[in-house]
């Protein structure tokens, strides 16, 4: 038997996504151990300071019930809780009262 995955997303946007066939029915698929993995990860070396703050939680979305597999692809979704925050830091407009000018843009 062959596992495939397909992965889309990137760690700093709003979510990564990975869809996993080939994995048979009936196998074990717990979300509290994939939840602690991310945070073994987390804690890892070469983790930078926004590791500590930020809380990866899985969603496991089709392809278990109950713990188990059922058999079909399994879809999960680690949403990025900070990413609304960031954007809106990233896409607000600055304006310079001297000049009287604004920009719409990064902050740094």
């Amino acid at each position: 038997m062959k596992v495939k995955y397909l992965t889309a997303g990137e760690s700093h946007g709003p979510e990564l996504t990975a869809i996993i066939e080939g994995i048979p029915s009936n196998f074990e698929v717990s979300k509290k151990y994939i939840d602690e993995f991310l945070l073994r990860r987390q804690k890892s070396l070469g983790s930078g300071g926004r590791m500590n703050i930020e809380k990866d939680e899985v969603y496991i979305s089709s392809g278990v019930i109950n713990n188990l597999s059922t058999g079909g692809p399994i879809a999960i979704k680690i949403i990025n809780k900070d990413w609304q925050k960031l954007e809106r830091k990233r896409n607000r407009t600055f304006c310079n009262s001297k000049t009287r000018t604004c920009r719409l843009g990064r902050y740094f």
